[in-house]
């Protein structure tokens, strides 16, 4: 099929293209492809040379969209089948039904819109189900210890006893401020509003102030670092970093050690956190910095809203990074890290 050309035309297609029989079998396939959307190019080309490669009763399909002689654009579908060959076997003709699929496509358009909607829906149920079991777990705790420390004063017990007190709830407010703050990075994200403030700093430095969170120190071993300053947003990085080892602790209760290292790789800095814990199977490791993947939805044992992952990506790929996780069910994973020692400004990354 060198020069292809049009015998004849099915009245169908008449209506919808605008030009009469004659004028479509003066044209020439060049020609004709004008009024084939450019996209759909492709689909054609595979449709005519499958041709070449099928027998005399199978059957090729193709959609594609043409563009009338008023200029607007129709979905048509094409059937078609070897009509005629050459001494050689060579398919010299082929014959083809063109029907009009406009309101088939546009039928299928939203069936698929209202079952996205339907996901997004249940999406978004879901997430506020966890939400609230996530923000009332903490305020419970807190209200509880208040009440107890309140009786506890008034029969002006011991210091002793009321600073145990006052430290529970200190540390549900500081688990109730992570989910705020994750909530309202999570919006910042998404309306393109998440903005880094650079400076100078050494890795060092970010990696004393994260595991001043509260991090038990004895189980934390830094196996390597590096003194070379690098251009981060110290909060920002910082804030990956601890996520990074409430993780490691988070999932694996039963370890008494996370390794922390750091070593330079060409022009950037990598941090990686390695625990020895549940680990994460394989078919989920490409979806763990997705926003809301959390790694074992069914249990309670973990909690937690799973952004903090997705906002750690988000600020990695503001600092022109990478990130990653290598990880094996049941002997624990890595999550890693790097960043360029020299910032390069972006729009999404200046003030």
């Amino acid at each position: 099929m060198e020069k292809l050309s049009y015998v004849y035309i099915n009245k169908e297609l008449h209506p919808i293209l605008g030009y009469s029989s004659r004028q479509i079998k003066a044209m020439d396939y060049m020609e004709s492809q004008k009024l084939i959307c450019v996209d759909d190019l492709p689909s054609i080309e595979e449709y005519l040379r499958s041709f070449q490669e099928s027998g005399n009763e199978d059957v090729r399909e193709v959609e594609f969209r043409v563009k009338n002689i008023h200029g607007q654009w129709w979905w048509v579908k094409a059937r078609g089948k070897v009509f005629k060959r050459n001494a050689g076997g060579k398919v010299t003709q082929i014959i083809s039904i063109i029907q009009d699929w406009s309101q088939k496509k546009e039928a299928e358009e939203k069936k698929q819109e209202n079952e996205f909607m339907q996901a997004l829906l249940q999406k978004k149920d879901e997430f506020m189900s966890v939400a609230s079991h996530e923000l009332k777990t903490p305020i419970t705790t807190i209200k509880a210890s208040l009440q107890v420390l309140q009786r506890q004063v008034e029969r002006q017990v011991d210091e002793s006893i009321l600073l145990v007190f006052i430290k529970r709830a200190i540390l549900q407010i500081n688990k109730l401020s992570t989910l705020i703050g994750d909530l309202m990075d999570n919006t910042k994200i998404q309306s393109g509003k998440l903005r880094l403030d650079i400076s100078s700093c050494t890795m060092d430095e970010i990696i004393a102030d994260s595991i001043l969170h509260g991090f038990n120190l004895e189980n934390i071993i830094i196996e390597n670092t590096v003194t070379e300053p690098v251009e981060v947003d110290r909060i920002r990085i910082e804030q990956v970093l601890t996520n990074y080892i409430s993780n490691a602790i988070k999932y694996s209760p039963g370890s008494d050690k996370i390794l922390l290292r750091v070593n330079t790789e060409g022009d950037s800095v990598k941090v990686s956190v390695r625990d020895f814990g549940i680990g994460i199977a394989r078919e989920k490791t490409p979806y763990v910095f997705d926003r809301f993947f959390r790694v074992n939805e069914a249990s309670t044992q973990f909690s937690g809203l799973g952004l903090g992952l997705y906002i750690s990506a988000e600020i990695i790929n503001l600092h022109q990074g990478r990130y990653g996780v290598e990880s094996e069910e049941g002997k624990g994973s890595t999550f890693w890290f790097s960043v360029p020692f020299k910032h390069q400004p972006t729009n999404e990354s200046s003030m």
